[in-house]
C-alpha cells in the first residue's frame, strides 16, 4: 500500500464569542472510499475522504466552543486483492486495522500540522501539548 496523492477540499473553524472550552476532543471519520483507475499511473488504487475535527466542547452537555475541521481526499496505490478487501469491508463498514491505523496516522500527522495554525487564528487552545522551555530552579543540577 502506498499513498500517492493528498488533498484538502475543505477547511473551517470557528470560536463561539462567550468560548468557555471544557473538554477538547479529536475525530476521524471516512465518509467514503472508492476504487477508481490511474490512468497516470495504469493501476487501480483507492480515493479515501475524510473528515478530520477537533472540537472544544462547552461547560453544557453538547455545547460546542468551537471547532476546526478539514475535509480531504487520500489516493492510495495497492495490490488488486488489498483493494477488493478495503472496498468489501468498506460496504459493512469496517475496514482492516492494517489499513485503517496507517491512514488514521497520515491523516493526524497532515492535519494536527495545519490545525494548529488554524487555532492560533481564531486564538483557540492547541490541540496537542508544544515543547515548552521551563527556567532552571537554583540549585537544580544539570544533566
Amino acid at each position: 500500500m502506498q499513498i500517492i496523492g493528498f488533498t484538502f477540499s475543505g477547511i473551517s473553524g470557528y470560536k463561539s464569542k462567550k468560548f468557555k472550552p471544557y473538554q477538547t476532543s479529536i475525530n476521524i471519520d471516512f465518509t467514503d472510499i472508492i476504487e477508481e483507475k490511474s490512468f497516470v499511473l495504469n493501476a487501480q488504487t483507492v480515493k479515501v475522504s475524510f473528515k478530520f475535527t477537533v472540537a472544544y466542547g462547552g461547560e453544557e452537555k453538547d455545547s460546542k466552543a468551537g471547532e476546526v475541521s478539514y475535509e480531504g481526499d487520500i489516493v492510495i496505490k495497492a495490490e488488486e486483492s488489498e483493494i477488493k478487501e478495503i472496498t468489501k469491508a468498506w460496504k459493512k463498514k469496517e475496514l482492516p486495522t492494517s489499513f485503517r491505523v496507517p491512514i488514521f496516522n497520515f491523516i493526524l500527522q497532515r492535519c494536527s500540522i495545519r490545525a494548529l495554525g488554524l487555532e492560533e487564528d481564531l486564538q483557540l487552545p492547541t490541540h496537542v501539548p508544544l515543547p515548552s522551555l521551563r527556567p532552571e530552579k537554583k540549585g537544580e543540577k544539570k544533566e
